[in-house]
């Protein structure tokens, strides 16, 4: 992909040549042979272009990418349920419950839920 977007720049600046050299992994070096200085301004012009909207690319793809992994955890949580877990001390089960079961049968009513009350 690299080398053809370098081939139609060089197309385009009408330079001699130009040559991608990577010294390591995220790094790039651009060596560019021009007959004229306006053909070389063209190449290195349209090679910054490229460049910022390679990176712009990137950093969309990636956002994207961390996006949809989130959705997917959330998809995820909803199908197999949400399950919250907390103790509770023995001497306020009644305060949970609540008097005739009303804070029971509210939740139940609010929430899909599945409540275990150990003791």
């Amino acid at each position: 992909d690299a080398s053809k977007k370098i081939a139609a720049i060089k197309e385009k600046s009408n330079c001699v040549s130009i040559l991608l050299t990577s010294p390591r992994q995220g790094k790039s070096i651009y060596v560019i042979s021009a007959a004229t200085n306006g053909q070389l301004r063209a190449a290195k012009s349209l090679l910054d272009l490229h460049l910022s909207y390679e990176i712009e690319y990137q950093q969309r793809k990636m956002k994207r990418e961390r996006i949809q992994s989130d959705l997917e955890a959330t998809n995820r949580e909803f199908k197999e349920g949400l399950r919250v877990e907390f103790a509770v001390d023995p001497s306020l089960v009644g305060l949970v419950i609540g008097k005739g079961k009303n804070q029971l049968m509210r939740i139940f009513l609010n929430l899909v839920t599945i409540m275990h009350i150990l003791l």
